[in-house]
């Protein structure tokens, strides 16, 4: 009776962590093993629901990254990927714990999305993380170092917005950087501002 039992439960167990294994490959990219843009996707539809008060979108862009698969090739720039992430993840955790989530958009973009806390403590984090790479260049298969850089852009959520109007806000924030400015983060309300001071719209 106890063998039964013992065979029954190793199944059950067995059955629960396969259960589990497929959760997280749906839910996570298969290179870096952060959350994939379907589950960024199933974050932003929660997030549409509730008021985006107190909630920042942070999306990074590793600079420069089809020229350097272009130089070194595809494997290369994957390890690139996951250099970067690496890095990431564990600034993003070490000032925000478990009140920030991080995405892999595709390619070489990413975002953090965080709640209860200022832009100015996701730029201090996006600083230390510009400094970590800084100081730990990434070297090739061939040797060659290379500091990898990244762009950025920041939005706040309020009251009156919806999150999708956060997220598009940091995504020009984004760009601005990267056609402005390489290697730099740019906060939405900065951004709104150079608006107002030239009065004239910025396209993107």
């Amino acid at each position: 009776m106890f063998a039964v039992a013992n065979v029954y439960v190793n199944f059950l167990t067995k059955q629960y962590e396969e259960l589990r294994m497929a959760r997280y490959d749906v839910s996570h990219d298969g290179l870096t093993n952060l959350l994939n843009y379907d589950s960024f996707h199933s974050h932003m539809n929660e997030l549409s629901q509730k008021s985006s008060r107190h909630q920042i979108i942070c999306i990074l862009d590793i600079d420069d990254f089809k020229k350097f698969n272009d130089t070194y090739g595809h494997l290369e720039g994957n390890d690139v990927l996951v250099y970067f992430t690496k890095r990431l993840f564990a600034e993003v955790k070490a000032h925000f714990g478990e009140l920030a989530s991080v995405y892999r958009f595709g390619g070489e973009e990413f975002c953090v999305s965080v709640h209860g806390v200022t832009v100015e403590d996701c730029l201090e984090m996006t600083d230390k993380l510009a400094e970590e790479l800084r100081t730990k260049d990434y070297v090739t298969a061939t040797g060659d170092k290379i500091t990898v850089t990244f762009s950025g852009g920041i939005a706040l959520g309020c009251d009156k917005k919806d999150i999708k109007t956060v997220l598009r806000e940091a995504d020009k924030a984004l760009y601005y950087s990267k056609r402005h400015k390489k290697g730099s983060v740019t906060c939405a309300k900065d951004l709104e501002k150079k608006s107002t001071d030239t009065d004239m719209p910025l396209s993107y």
